[in-house]
């Protein structure tokens, strides 16, 4: 019999504010904006936005959001597009040459010819640039903002494939596997005080996200 072919994983469902993050992100927030909005501290929010990047699923995440969002995008200027030639003609047709001009300007602005500075969504940030401002890794310790469902209950453990019988010693366990850290690279004393910050109250390590692939 031909080998049944196995289902891909599912993505794993994202927190309420990695929601959020991805959905900010998806529409060209930097790293530090997605983080804030999303409801994450303002300290180290460039850092903490790249650290939630480096997970795939929210990454898979951020692109979904980005194909509805350009999907809408591009059925909202097509039907203005259109609406705008048919001012066109009426302003043609009625010898109202500024009118005419204005609109023509308006449609070249819709399919992105004409950059108009005044409609912005995100705007630069004054803390995108702080590199040397550590996120604080007690924030992956906050408690859920939602309960969770009777639809979605906490997996139980998997029962071990061998049983000892009552007669069989037991086995000694096995060592534990010592967690994986999330090394954070140095920062000058001079840059942490420039921020008024003491660099005991931020380590350097932090423990990295339980499940994430990492590259080396």
């Amino acid at each position: 019999m031909p080998a049944s072919a196995t289902p891909a994983p599912s993505p794993r469902r994202l927190l309420p504010r990695q929601e959020l993050f991805a959905f900010h992100a998806s529409r060209g927030a930097s790293l530090a904006q997605a983080s804030r909005l999303a409801g994450y501290s303002p300290q180290g929010a460039r850092q903490r936005g790249s650290v939630l990047m480096a997970n795939s699923d929210i990454r898979l995440r951020v692109e979904e959001f980005r194909r509805e969002w350009m999907a809408e995008r591009d059925a909202s200027i097509a039907e203005a597009v259109e609406e705008t030639g048919k001012v066109v003609e009426m302003a043609i047709r009625l010898e109202r040459p500024t009118a005419a001009l204005m609109a023509i300007e308006l449609k070249l602005k819709l399919r992105g010819f004409i950059h108009d500075r005044r409609f912005t969504l995100y705007t630069d940030s004054p803390d995108d640039d702080l590199s040397t401002c550590l996120f604080d890794p007690r924030e992956d310790e906050d408690p859920p903002l939602e309960d969770l469902s009777a639809e979605d209950p906490p997996e139980a453990p998997l029962p071990s494939a061998e049983t000892p019988s009552p007669n069989q010693p037991a086995a000694a366990p096995a060592p534990a596997k010592p967690a994986s850290i999330l090394r954070i690279p140095p920062v000058p004393p001079r840059a942490l005080e420039a921020f008024g910050i003491d660099p005991k109250d931020f380590p350097t390590v932090c423990p990295a996200e339980p499940g994430g692939n990492r590259s080396t």
